[in-house]
């Protein structure tokens, strides 16, 4: 049936659907990977590499260096990444990426004003007891246990099992489809998938049928994308260019920033091994520490430090809320979690910095 939709239809595979399509005939019109840690052999095709591709600055590096084609990538609120955009002026819009690489799809699909969108294959439960399509990760997919379930209403079953991160999904697609209604009044969904959970605010019919009574025009997609310029040409190339080169420097003084606290953290815990603190000298240290912490927060590349030791952040500031007995104890308190946290900044950033120094060095 989808190869009747070719060149009537925009379609756009998501990750695990790559194989089965390029080995029944299908080459879709661009393909999406939005997982930091998605296997290559999911998508290792010939061709696939020349499809144009939908994709994450996050996304799998396997996946990046092995395609070839054009990429689309979308606002992720990424500092580093959105600086440039906004130094020369350019739009940088977001897509709602709803935690998956389906939603993210959907929602690109909406994005770029496409009035109906058909959905193939999103079962959103556990069709047959199985987690994905046979030929996706195995040519036959195992049954799971699915008496554990969560139950929702299907296309066509009372009720179907489902995992709990499958119904984040579908609870996503009931929200985002009901407001892409209320702000667009042609806006019309077709859920094609003959099977799986009921999405909300959709018309269930079969693939047949929908191809039938929506995919009756031609149209030349692939010459639509190719047209489609880079975003940074010219000047604006060479300022992204220099942007990125500078990168190595950034995190080499976000690191010397690091030891820089770490030195004044030092001295908190000096201070509180005499049992007797200045005050004074307390807070003048923690004045230093403030203002080296404004500068590195003004940095574009704190935000992939911070992300990378979220843990981290995460189990320092609930500490934060404990409160101590006594300036003494609360000045020992501080010092440690200071030198803690700062001593992973500063491994951190020297990480990145060697990483950077061997990738984006290489950018022309």
């Amino acid at each position: 049936e989808l190869k009747r939709a070719k060149n009537k239809a925009f379609i756009i595979a998501c990750d695990t659907a790559i194989k089965p399509l390029m080995k029944a005939g299908v080459v879709p019109d661009m393909f999406a990977v939005v997982d930091g840690v998605k296997p290559l052999d999911l998508v290792d095709v010939p061709g696939v590499e020349n499809i144009p591709l939908l994709t994450s600055v996050i996304s799998s590096q396997a996946v990046l260096e092995f395609h070839k084609g054009k990429k689309i990538f979308y606002n992720e609120d990424l500092y580093y990444v959105d600086k440039p955009f906004a130094e020369l002026g350019i739009d940088f819009p977001k897509v709602a990426s709803g935690g998956s690489v389906a939603t993210t799809a959907f929602s690109f699909a909406y994005m770029i004003g496409i009035d109906t969108i058909i959905m193939v294959g999103q079962d959103l439960a556990y069709t047959n007891n199985k987690t994905h399509a046979d030929g996706t990760f195995k040519e036959e997919m195992e049954e799971t246990d699915t008496t554990k379930c969560v139950m929702v209403p299907g296309n066509y079953v009372d009720k179907i099992p489902t995992g709990e991160d499958l119904k984040i999904f579908l609870d996503w697609f009931n929200y985002y489809i009901k407001g892409c209604k209320g702000h667009r009044e042609n806006f019309r969904v077709i859920n094609a998938t003959e099977g799986g959970a009921r999405i909300d605010n959709t018309e269930v019919m079969t693939l047949k049928e929908a191809i039938d009574q929506c995919c009756d025009k031609e149209f030349d997609y692939k010459a639509a994308i190719e047209a489609v310029e880079p975003v940074f040409t010219g000047k604006n190339r060479e300022h992204v260019v220099s942007y990125l080169k500078s990168t190595e420097q950034g995190f080499k003084n976000i690191a010397t920033n690091a030891k820089k606290q770490k030195k004044l953290y030092k001295k908190i815990e000096n201070m509180t091994k005499t049992g007797n603190i200045s005050e004074n000298e307390y807070l003048k240290l923690l004045t230093k520490i403030k203002k080296l912490n404004k500068d590195v927060l003004r940095s574009p590349l704190y935000q992939l430090i911070d992300d990378t030791l979220i843990d981290a952040s995460i189990i320092l500031r609930k500490e934060l809320l404990v409160e101590e007995d006594s300036l003494l104890d609360e000045a020992k308190e501080l010092a440690r979690k200071g030198l803690l946290y700062m001593d992973l900044v500063d491994q951190c950033a020297t990480l990145f910095e060697g990483v950077s120094a061997n990738s984006i060095s290489t950018v022309e």
